[in-house]
């Protein structure tokens, strides 16, 4: 039996025995259900609901009783269920964007840069210190990168790229002092060699480059942080195994810039 001012789960009034199932409504709306085939699942009330929720007695009584049936629907779903309502009715907080830093690349050394030290020895050459800072290269001749040849063997062998001439079949040891400022990060190296390349950095050897035929980019390495100075020491041995020479490199930083 059923009390006169209770109110069954199909939204009319009883005052006693239900009818009879096949004469109880089975298609009446109900704004806090939906049907998914033959289960009925309480939906997420929308704020028209809630205001009209707020508004009627009767329909407040209503949404607790469709509220309480959450109790029947599986633990997750009554979960999410409830969350959802509780973010239509919940202003997002505004996203805090912390002040970060942009990243600016700046080239410490160009390529084609000129005033490098260099020295053509023969492949056998030993030159252990030529890499050193405390190295003397006052008598080697000064030139302008590329070094090279300019029979035109690959795409950088002409007058263009190639501005000192380097002797196929040798070794070329090249010099050339760096700027870095001390807040600078991700010191990088970076060229072109024909064939291989040793490439140092006060005096430590950072890549042992193999490119075979005048590959751009072959030369590619990070200086690690503690390598650093005020002032530092690139050096480079190109090594020739025949036809072409080519070598040129540069030098960039990433300095880190307060955000506008």
């Amino acid at each position: 039996m059923v009390s006169p001012d209770q109110a069954d789960v199909w939204g009319h009034r009883t005052s006693g025995e239900h009818p009879p199932r096949k004469d109880r409504p089975t298609a009446m709306a109900d704004p806090f259900t939906a049907d998914a085939g033959m289960i009925r699942f309480p939906r997420i009330p929308s704020p028209e609901d809630i205001d009209r929720i707020a508004k009627s007695p009767h329909n407040r009584r209503k949404a607790l009783m469709s509220t309480k049936s959450l109790r029947f629907l599986p633990v997750g779903l009554a979960a999410g269920s409830l969350l959802a309502a509780m973010a239509l009715t919940t202003a997002a907080p505004a996203s805090a964007s912390p002040a970060g830093k942009r990243q600016t690349v700046v080239t410490a050394l160009g390529y084609n840069s000129t005033d490098w030290r260099y020295l053509q020895v023969p492949p056998a050459a030993d030159q252990p210190l030529f890499a050193d800072r405390s190295f003397d290269d006052s008598g080697w001749p000064s030139g302008q990168e590329g070094f090279g040849t300019v029979n035109r063997t690959c795409k950088w062998n002409n007058p263009a790229n190639v501005k000192t001439n380097w002797a196929v079949n040798t070794d070329i040891l090249a010099r050339h002092w760096v700027h870095i400022p001390r807040d600078a990060q991700e010191v990088r190296i970076q060229g072109t060699v024909d064939n291989d390349a040793s490439v140092y950095f006060n005096g430590h050897l950072l890549q042992a480059a193999k490119s075979g035929n005048c590959n751009a980019g072959a030369i590619d390495v990070v200086v690690p942080a503690n390598y650093l100075d005020c002032c530092n020491l690139l050096a480079v041995r190109g090594h020739d195994y025949g036809l072409a020479t080519y070598l040129n490199v540069a030098v960039t930083y990433v300095k880190p810039t307060p955000a506008a």
